[in-house]
């Protein structure tokens, strides 16, 4: 499809998202404790047809572009970024204090709720629906249990235990208690499981019936990435090596799709529909836009820090390049602010408000799949194949092969690639500092330098928000809270 008629396939759903998604807000804020109205997306008529349907998926996508409190409050809570004004919202997280009041948190727990409740909805209007177009109605179930996958993921490794709430009736959500981390990644490894076999094997535009070159809809390889990582992070929790033998298979199953994937420079790895994204959310048309919000926060303009730009990154994170790696030069750029030198994300480098769109802000990519079948192999101890994988990534910096030898040192450099390629992007430094058991041995260092008093391991997991532990107390907070 043209990408003149993508774009008003997608004005025209729109509206009807709008209306979906105003309509249903209200009864998604504290999904756990009420129901949603009767004039939402868990209306049957919104599945009679396919665009009606299709939009209720699009709507979920929509709402998601641009969410980068995934990618800034816990870079803030690791070591990151460098907060630049005290008066944000982001202190407490920076600093590592965060408390149970709403007051200074970012709230993820319901956003991601929310996303729950619309895919709950989505999975159970379209398996009720008979008049769909099989496929279409395939691929968007497949969809919605990817989506519900990705944000228990999220959850869990946010919170720690959490409900799985996996229906919208209300009177079973509300009394819900918090299911153990184990089982949560057992629902995401059951969901992703079967996505694969719902969702296309090929990019699809809109309709999802026709392919295309832009990789803005969730495919079997996006299920398969998310599933390669669940994999993993469920091997370090149960100490299973089966898991890392699944998480191996799951990523080499996409390394080898040479078709649909390869690594591309530095430089291209964050423009629309490269080869290396495995799945990319694009701005939506009704912005004023071109840019993605990465860029637009993450660059501090020559003017110097606003409270748009209050990001810089930190003297940890630069310390931590080693001499020639591309990562440094081509991902990190910096301005002179009266003498005093701010680096700064670049990975995204468009920021002009209504230029031509070049980059989408891409959730998975190649090279994590690469570093995940590294891990894998030096997991189960074969250091030969690990150390092959992890010096594809190490190739494309302009880094020479890695000296590690045993399965420690393979391990920790595993790890240190992770910190350098991954920066800034969806939590993945503070979810690997926790799920390798660093976390207490780094934030001890870090945190009184961001202006903490000290690490308090307690603040590995964040707080329920104190307005869901009053609506349901049964839930119990973090320790510490």
């Amino acid at each position: 499809m043209k990408r003149s008629t993508y774009k008003k396939w997608m004005v025209a759903l729109s509206n009807v998202i709008i209306l979906i998604i105003l309509f249903s807000m209200a009864g998604c804020k504290k999904y756990l404790q009420i129901p949603a109205p009767t004039n939402s997306i868990s209306s049957q008529n919104v599945y009679t047809q396919d665009a009606t349907a299709i939009g209720v998926l699009n709507g979920i996508y929509i709402k998601m572009q641009g969410y980068t409190d995934l990618s800034i409050s816990p870079g803030c809570s690791a070591d990151e970024f460098t907060l630049l004004s005290t008066s944000v919202i982001l202190n407490l997280t920076y600093s590592n204090k965060l408390n149970s009041d709403a007051s200074g948190n970012t709230d993820l727990w319901s956003a991601f709720y929310k996303y729950v409740y619309y895919a709950n909805a989505a999975i159970e209007g379209l398996n009720q629906s008979s008049t769909l177009t099989p496929a279409v109605k395939q691929q968007l179930i497949g969809e919605a249990e990817f989506i519900r996958a990705w944000c228990y993921f999220y959850l869990v490794n946010i919170y720690g235990d959490v409900p799985l709430a996996l229906t919208t009736d209300y009177k079973a959500n509300a009394v819900l208690t918090r299911s153990t981390k184990t089982q949560v990644y057992q629902q995401i490894i059951a969901d992703l499981t079967d996505a694969q076999t719902k969702l296309s094997a090929n990019f699809v535009d809109v309709t999802l019936l026709k392919t295309t070159t832009a990789r803005v809809r969730p495919t079997k390889w996006a299920a398969t990435a998310l599933l390669a990582r669940a994999y993993l992070y469920y091997g370090d929790l149960t100490g299973d090596a089966t898991n890392y033998t699944r998480a191996a298979d799951q990523a080499s199953a996409i390394i080898q799709n040479s078709t649909l994937f390869s690594l591309v420079t530095l430089n291209n790895a964050f423009l629309t529909n490269n080869q290396e994204a495995i799945w990319q959310l694009e701005a939506s048309p009704a912005t004023i836009g071109g840019y993605t919000q990465e860029a637009f926060l993450f660059i501090i303009p020559a003017t110097g820090p606003s409270s748009s730009n209050y990001l810089a990154i930190s003297p940890f994170l630069l310390a931590a390049f080693e001499p020639s790696d591309r990562r440094r030069t081509d991902w990190i750029n910096s301005v002179n602010i009266s003498g005093t030198t701010l680096y700064y994300a670049y990975k995204y480098k468009n920021n002009v408000v209504r230029s031509t769109t070049t980059e989408y802000e891409t959730v998975f990519r190649l090279a994590e799949q690469y570093l995940i079948l590294a891990e894998a192999y030096a997991e189960r101890g074969d250091l030969v194949n690990a150390a092959t994988n992890l010096n594809k990534i190490r190739t494309r910096a302009g880094l020479p092969n890695t000296t590690a030898s045993t399965q420690s040192e393979i391990l920790a450099a595993i790890q240190h690639e992770r910190q350098v390629e991954f920066f800034t992007e969806f939590g993945h430094r503070w979810f690997d500092l926790k799920r390798t058991k660093t976390v207490n041995a780094v934030m001890t260092v870090v945190t009184p330098k961001k202006g903490g008093v000290s690490w308090d391991p307690n603040q590995a997991l964040y707080p329920i928000p104190l307005a869901q532990i009053q609506a349901a107390p049964q839930l119990q907070p973090n320790p510490g809270y």
